[in-house]
């Protein structure tokens, strides 16, 4: 008789093996942890770049397209009735390529339409004229929420330039901490929201590196606006008892409290300082500076300040993937010059490492002028910079001169401490003979590898 038996395979797993296969698990695991990180830091990079990008076409935009310069604005205009300027009676005001010197203001409003505007040529106009007169005249707020094609569910821009809405940074020049209790004016599709300080500024900086940063008052709505009213008459009146040294000087632009005129819009300012160097009174022993304020404020300086939050507005404490609201954490602050240009305040704390560019050089050798990457004109540690660093070694951000080889904007120091020599001056074959620029920044588009 055969017996048939049954064959049992016993599979037995060693501690070892066990050990092994929690090695590989920990590596794996801990691989996949190291990569948290970078990833969100990426994203982090990809969302800045976004709002960066937006809000520099916008920039653009808005002063390619034009503002017209309210008949109630301390501008160019040396004749006023009750704050209305007369200048601009059957006449278009001041049409410029600059942005708005207001955050937010709806000029088709009936409560916030133009003192005196019926006065001008605005009157005559036809319907679909008078539709653009208006939209000229209004606050940056509307003029972004039009140039990013929003519906008009999307804006809660304020009709007012001193509405609560708007964000009063006037303390420390910006808003630090939790946006909790803020209010969005624009929500763009990508779920990215912006706020808009009600400011507009201007800095000034003397050699010591003491920056001072002035509300520029520009609208009768602004309590101080009244004040502002006194020195109209550098128009009618020889200027020199409002700019000579008593008044206004390096020394005591950022210290004293007297200069009304760091307080006026850019163009008033470039407006005054041209009828000082068209006299050259002897009595003026800083004339090499006034000639330089002049070329300065060539390039408007006034600018605005933009908070973009790059997830979403939290609605309640659980929403953690649009939180936490944060400056500098998902909320970042820009700067918009009413030149159109647009920068990361890095006084803010906006990280350095966000956003960087290189920077390129005109052909010599091509008539065209093309820009190239020659690092016999610019060496290849000037590749990948803070944005903001390139555009002061490109001298297409700061303001220097022949005879004042130093940025009195303030612009090209940031971060740096000690004397003026210390400040970020332009790569000289960046620069012409009279302070212009050969070189251009590009920026670079994040990379996950790249850090």
């Amino acid at each position: 008789m055969k017996i048939n038996y049954k064959e049992y395979n016993i599979a037995a797993v060693s501690l070892i093996e066990i050990m092994m296969i929690f090695a590989i698990i920990g590596i794996v695991s801990t691989a996949c942890m190291g990569l948290a990180k970078p990833k969100y830091d990426y994203m982090t990079k990809i969302k800045i770049y976004s709002a960066y990008e937006m809000l520099t076409k916008a920039g653009n935009f808005i002063a390619n397209e034009g503002h017209i310069d309210y008949t109630t604005d301390i501008n160019l205009c040396p004749k006023r009735l009750s704050n209305v300027c007369t200048d601009y009676n059957g006449a278009y005001p001041n049409l410029n390529n600059q942005l708005p010197k207001v955050a937010s203001r709806n000029a088709n409003g009936a409560s916030s339409a133009d003192t005196g505007i019926t006065n001008t040529i605005y009157a005559s106009l036809g319907n679909v004229p008078k539709q653009q007169f208006k939209h000229l005249q209004n606050g940056l707020c509307q003029r972004l929420a039009s140039a990013f094609s929003l519906p008009y569910a999307n804006s809660a821009c304020p009709d007012t330039p001193e509405d609560s809405k708007l964000i009063d940074d006037s303390t420390n020049g910006y808003i630090s901490g939790s946006f909790s209790g803020k209010t969005p004016l624009i929500y763009l599709p990508n779920g990215q929201v912006i706020y808009i300080s009600k400011h507009l500024y201007n800095d000034f900086q003397n050699n010591a590196l003491g920056i001072k940063k002035y509300i520029v008052y520009a609208s009768s709505t602004n309590s101080n606006y009244s004040t502002m009213k006194t020195y109209e008459n550098i128009y009618s009146s020889y200027p020199i008892e409002y700019f000579g040294t008593s008044k206004f000087s390096m020394s005591n632009a950022v210290t004293s409290n007297d200069n009304k005129y760091l307080n006026m819009p850019n163009e008033t300012r470039l407006a005054a300082v041209k009828l000082i160097n068209a006299g050259t009174p002897s009595s003026v022993n800083t004339v090499s500076f006034l000639k330089y304020l002049e070329k300065m404020w060539s390039k408007n300086k006034d600018y605005f300040n933009i908070y973009v939050d790059i997830n979403c507005k939290m609605t309640d404490g659980f929403e953690k993937q649009c939180g936490p609201d944060t400056l500098n954490e998902d909320i970042f602050l820009f700067r918009m010059y009413r030149d159109g240009t647009v920068i990361p305040d890095y006084r803010s704390g906006f990280p350095i490492k966000y956003l960087t560019s290189k920077i390129l050089a005109k052909d010599p050798n091509d008539s065209g002028g093309k820009y190239k990457n020659y690092s016999s004109l610019v060496p290849l540690a000037y590749s990948i910079k803070p944005i903001v660093f390139s555009m002061c070694y490109a001298n297409m951000m700061g303001s220097y001169g022949l005879s004042y080889n130093y940025d009195h904007s303030g612009l090209c120091s940031y971060g740096v401490s000690g004397t003026a020599a210390s400040a970020l001056k332009p790569i000289s074959n960046c620069l012409t003979n009279i302070g212009e620029s050969k070189c251009k920044i590009m920026l670079n588009k994040p990379s996950f590898l790249l850090r």
